[in-house]
């Protein structure tokens, strides 16, 4: 029991994170986030931050449109995309009390302004395995 009052290393918090620990780091952390706070804080900023780098990577196609699904406090927020008979495209959320969207010029705006205005309704919302954002 000892050797669990001894916080993992950076290191291992990140390699645990991106799925690249060896098998006896693997136990050693898990074991750990069972009993301590501050790490399990550690682990969930570094996971936000390396959801943020892929994210902020990855470059949609041209001409795709995107789908998401964030699972909140206030319960499950969609958002999605489609083309008006005007051409314009309409970019909707909704969820349990929230029912709002924009219409854009382009695929390209509404995109933005689905993850966009996500960002600005749930500043304190960090993404985990249940959330779901996709380009189709």
């Amino acid at each position: 029991m000892g050797s669990q009052k001894v916080h993992p290393s950076s290191d291992e918090l990140e390699a645990y994170a991106v799925g690249s620990a060896s098998d006896a780091i693997l136990d050693k952390v898990e074991e750990h986030l069972l009993i301590c706070e501050r790490c399990r804080i550690e682990l969930a900023l570094s996971d936000q931050y390396v959801w943020a780098m892929k994210k902020a990577v990855a470059v949609p196609e041209a001409g795709r449109r995107l789908r998401s699904i964030h699972v909140t406090e206030d319960g499950p927020i969609f958002g999605t995309i489609h083309s008006g008979a005007d051409g314009k495209w309409i970019a909707r959320q909704w969820g349990r009390q929230l029912d709002g969207g924009r219409t854009c010029d382009s695929m390209e705006e509404a995109n933005a302004y689905l993850i966009d205005s996500f960002h600005q309704m749930f500043p304190e919302h960090f993404c985990s395995e249940t959330c779901r954002e996709e380009f189709f």
